[in-house]
């Protein structure tokens, strides 16, 4: 029996056609597949962002270009730490609050809008915008549950959502038909590009640093919000935003394979100026 053991020590059982060869190939083939769909579901979302955002200016639209600034805060959440088939836990991680700016480009399909195309009255109640923004990311310091170990992030955000919007109107007059105030919904996917940079502080051992590892992961985005046109062609915004995100980031520390998965729940609030045309 021990023979046949150092017999089959060291056989390359990927040069045979047997079960778990096949079943080890075919699992390769699935994850290397899972990678290659979610680069394409990206691609796809970014694709029909700028197919959707064209169409509305080749009909005719009313147009509006839009700049707001404000405040980002993030709901605590857990971060998952996985390094050499053990996962501990980053609990109940703070976020630092930070400031938001971006920019809005968009559409209301009415026939007052740009090139006065004859839309159907109802759709004037719709909208769709390109939005874009930017805010730090940066976990402030805390425990590690399980050794004592102490982790804090920096990082940056930079969203690009696709936005569809219903609006209604009150205080309707000659120069605003729709009406001056209105209040709106906006739902949308987005790319949340994310970047980190870990540190670590464990007891007795020097700091360490994870260097820099950049995500593009797939989001939601939500915006309740309050337009007021001061003026015909120019309007006030006030609105608070949501956007849920769960990106996986990779490092090497030390020779290890450390990788971070922070569940993001992140809240804005902001105010802006649209110039419509």
């Amino acid at each position: 029996m021990l023979r046949m053991l150092d017999h089959l020590e060291g056989v390359d059982w990927k040069t045979y056609d047997l079960p778990v060869a096949r079943y080890q190939n075919s699992l390769a083939t699935l994850v290397k597949g899972e990678k290659i769909m979610r680069s394409k579901g990206k691609m796809v979302l970014v694709a029909a962002m700028v197919a959707l955002i064209m169409v509305p200016a080749l009909c005719g639209a009313e147009m509006f270009v839009e700049g707001y600034v404000g405040g980002n805060f993030g709901a605590n959440t857990d971060i998952k730490v996985s390094s050499g088939g053990k996962t501990d836990t980053i609990g109940d991680a703070r976020l630092d609050p930070a400031v938001l700016g971006g920019i809005k480009i968009g559409y209301w399909f009415t026939k007052e809008g740009f090139l006065g195309y004859n839309y159907p009255d109802w759709m004037k109640y719709l909208g769709v915008s390109l939005d874009l923004s930017y805010n730090n990311l940066d976990f402030r310091r805390q425990q590690i549950e399980g050794d004592g170990t102490r982790a804090w992030t920096e990082g940056r955000a930079f969203t690009v959502a696709l936005m569809f919007t219903g609006r209604y109107g009150f205080l309707p007059d000659s120069e605003v038909p729709f009406g001056r105030l209105q209040p709106y919904v906006s739902v949308g996917p987005a790319l949340l590009l994310s970047s980190m940079e870990p540190a670590f502080d464990a007891p007795g051992e020097d700091k360490e640093h994870g260097g820099t590892d950049t995500q593009a992961e797939i989001a939601l985005m939500t915006d309740i919000g309050l337009r007021y046109m001061a003026l015909k062609n120019v309007s006030l915004d006030i609105a608070f935003r949501y956007r849920y995100s769960e990106p996986t980031h990779e490092f090497t520390i030390d020779g290890d394979h450390v990788s971070l998965r922070p569940e993001y729940h992140l809240l804005s609030f902001y105010a802006g100026a649209a110039l419509h045309f």
